[in-house]
Formats: C-alpha cells, sequence, structure tokens
C-alpha cells in the first residue's frame, strides 16, 4: 500500500515538473515505468543471485527480504533516473505563454480567463487548469 502511495505522488510530482516546462504529461508515465521496471530488475537480479548462492533447494525467509530489499533500491534508482530524464527535458519553446496585464492579472489563451495565479515559475488558470511557464 504505501508503495502505491509512493508511486502516486513520485507521478504526480513529475507532472508538475513537465507541466512547468511546457511539456506533455505523458512524459510523468517516466515514473511509474522505471520504478515498476527497476523493481522488476531488482527482483529479478536477486533471485538469480540468491539461487545461485544458496546452498539448501528450499528458499528461507531471510533471503525473500534480500530480493524484495533489492527490488526496492533498484526501484528507488529507476525513480531517481526519471527525475534526471525529466529534470534534464528542455523548455518547449513552442508552448503557449500567458500574457501579462496591469494589476498582475494574466490571460488565459486557452479559456481567455483572468483568474489565474502565479505559482513560482509556473502561471496556472484557475478556470481550465492549464499550466505555463512564466516570462
Amino acid at each position: 500500500m504505501i508503495e502505491i502511495l509512493v508511486v502516486i505522488a513520485l507521478t504526480s510530482k513529475l507532472s508538475a515538473m513537465v507541466k512547468a516546462k511546457g511539456r506533455s504529461g505523458f512524459w510523468a508515465a517516466l515514473g511509474p515505468l522505471f520504478w515498476f521496471g527497476g523493481e522488476f530488475m531488482g527482483a529479478c537480479c536477486g533471485g538469480v543471485g540468491v539461487g545461485l548462492t544458496s546452498t539448501s533447494s528450499s528458499m528461507s525467509g531471510g533471503e525473500n527480504v534480500i530480493i524484495y530489499i533489492l527490488a526496492l533500491i533498484c526501484a528507488g534508482i529507476g525513480a531517481g533516473l526519471s527525475f534526471a530524464v525529466v529534470h534534464f527535458l528542455p523548455a518547449d519553446e513552442t508552448a503557449p505563454t500567458f500574457v501579462a496585464e496591469s494589476l498582475g492579472n494574466v490571460n488565459c489563451p486557452s479559456c481567455g480567463s483572468v483568474q489565474t495565479e502565479v505559482l513560482g515559475n509556473v502561471i496556472v488558470c484557475n478556470a481550465c487548469g492549464m499550466q505555463s511557464p512564466g516570462k
């Protein structure tokens, strides 16, 4: 259950990062893909390693814990790689940007709403939810 919550939090953080760069939200799919891919590879490598070094034909509980810990370590490495890929992803220069008006109001290019707010370097439209990097 905790792992599912971690993957959901990872995906939402990656989604915010790519939207701030003006990129598609599909880049956020790297998080779960790299997480579960790393976990699978870690479990496979751990299983092979334990199988090669085990002296008995049956696995004990301690060996299963070693495999699971290695799987989680590789899942964390996969999550770190997904953050690195998104971090070094260049901003989309063709993404629409908002035009600031007087008194700090900003028009959304998607719906034309003036009800927007600036969150750091990201401008978020309260009406349609579109995010764009600020100028």
